[in-house]
């Protein structure tokens, strides 16, 4: 047995792989907060602070405990990866908070689950002619309730945010996008991306706070040191 697991896991790979865990931390750190300090609103940076232990502790789920709970704590892995985002950006100097429970991550997921069960039935039935667009109508309603109980549940100062996405709007842009890449080659992917993201961010909204009095009270903005640049300009390391 450790002959075969000799081979399978040579010792200077699973080195190479502890090593690693414990490095990617630091990455995910410092990837986010280069994101942040170089983005801002009205000349008002953002920035992100995190711990070294808690990221850590966050990314060992996904490494070790999906597996061994064969999915089941997916969605208090996507509740707390939310919640890390984002109680440890701010806006100038204002911190984000985050409401939302691991409770209502699990009733989400739970009613995703259920329709999943009824794609595989509708598939069946179809003889898989319906798979893709039941997939795609899956793939609409996740987004759409995930997005809307993160955001609902995500303020900065007094501001609170609020997110309309719906099933039916995101599941036509699903469909009309994939066909558009798909018969174009893929030439038509920065269109799709764009129809995407203008509908996204046009249905985010403010729910209460006044935006312009809360900017110029953050009119201090963090400036953005650049010490990140030469590592991570170009890659997209975040959560």
């Amino acid at each position: 047995v450790y002959s075969i697991t000799k081979d399978f896991f040579p010792p200077a790979a699973v080195v190479m792989l502890v090593a690693l865990v414990f490095v990617l931390p630091v990455i995910v750190i410092r990837a986010l907060r280069f994101n942040a300090v170089n983005s801002s609103y009205r000349n008002v940076r953002f920035g992100f602070k995190a711990k070294y232990g808690e990221t850590l502790g966050l990314v060992l789920i996904p490494i070790f405990l999906i597996a061994l709970t064969l999915g089941l704590i997916y969605p208090y892995y996507a509740y707390r990866k939310r919640k890390y985002f984002i109680e440890h950006s701010a806006y100038g100097g204002t911190p984000f908070t985050f409401s939302a429970t691991a409770g209502a991550y699990y009733g989400v997921y739970t009613r995703v689950s259920l329709r999943f069960l009824l794609v595989l039935v509708g598939s069946i039935v179809t003889l898989g002619l319906g798979l893709i667009p039941l997939y795609a109508w899956l793939s609409a309603y996740r987004d759409a309730a995930i997005a809307r109980l993160a955001w609902s549940n995500t303020a900065l100062g007094n501001i609170r945010f609020d997110c309309d996405w719906k099933t039916g709007p995101l599941f036509k842009l699903y469909v009309v996008n994939a066909l558009a890449v798909l018969f174009t080659l893929g030439l038509l992917l920065p269109w799709a991306a764009i129809r995407l993201a203008r509908y996204q961010i046009g249905n985010i909204s403010i729910a209460g706070g006044n935006l312009d009095s809360f900017v110029a009270a953050n009119a201090q903005a963090i400036d953005a040191t650049g010490e990140e640049a030469d590592l991570f300009l170009g890659f997209d390391f975040g959560l």
